[in-house]
């Protein structure tokens, strides 16, 4: 399994990652809004012979504290085929 930082070219494999995951479009769109708003900080996608997960630590606003910036992790998903392989505990470890 091959972990690095997303390309532009990943956008559609990382859409795809999603929408198996979650079986439906909800999750992946809010993804595509997230890195089109620029809120994605860190994307890291996992290859696993082929796409097999996706991890990204996002913005955190508190409204209560805007002074605060932080960030939190989210979204993670993997793709189903690969599911209970260590994949997203390895996503996990490799973007702290």
């Amino acid at each position: 399994m091959t972990i690095r930082l997303k390309e532009s070219a990943d956008w559609q494999a990382i859409y795809a990652i999603y929408v198996a995951a979650f079986g439906q479009s909800a999750e992946a769109d809010l993804v595509r809004n997230m890195q089109n708003d620029g809120d994605l900080i860190l994307s890291l996608i996992a290859y696993n012979d082929q796409p097999a997960g996706h991890i990204a630590y996002s913005h955190l606003v508190l409204h209560e504290a805007s002074a605060i910036k932080d960030c939190v992790l989210a979204p993670l998903a993997v793709a189903p085929v690969f599911q209970k392989q260590g994949i997203a505990a390895a996503l996990v470890r490799h973007s702290l």
